[in-house]
């Protein structure tokens, strides 16, 4: 689920693409509508699991620190990167254990 404010930037085919040159192979991916009502990304997040109930494992990747306060359930998913960093080497090994521990279930 990509719910960085950059979400918009680029197709979900692209995002694919970004993931795929880092060694992640992402074959189902979403992305939040865009924030028209700013609120914050804690309760975008909330909003939209609320209104289309997860029947899949999934992974929330973001830099927004209001996703500290995400319910157990959604934090045990989030993989939470550095606004001036990004998505960093250590990032990518929590993503393909989280992955590796999902599929497994």
């Amino acid at each position: 689920m990509l719910t960085t404010s950059h979400k918009a930037n680029y197709t979900i085919q692209e995002w694919k693409d970004i993931f795929s040159r880092r060694g992640i192979d992402v074959f189902n991916l979403k992305a939040l509508p865009e924030n028209i009502n700013n609120v914050s990304r804690k309760d975008e997040i909330v909003s939209w699991v609320n209104l289309n109930p997860l029947s899949e494992e999934f992974i929330i990747i973001d830099d927004d620190r209001s996703l500290n306060e995400l319910p157990g359930f959604l934090m045990e998913n989030l993989i939470q990167t550095s606004p001036y960093i990004g998505l960093t080497e250590a990032h990518l090994e929590n993503i393909k254990s989280l992955l590796s521990k999902n599929y497994l279930h």
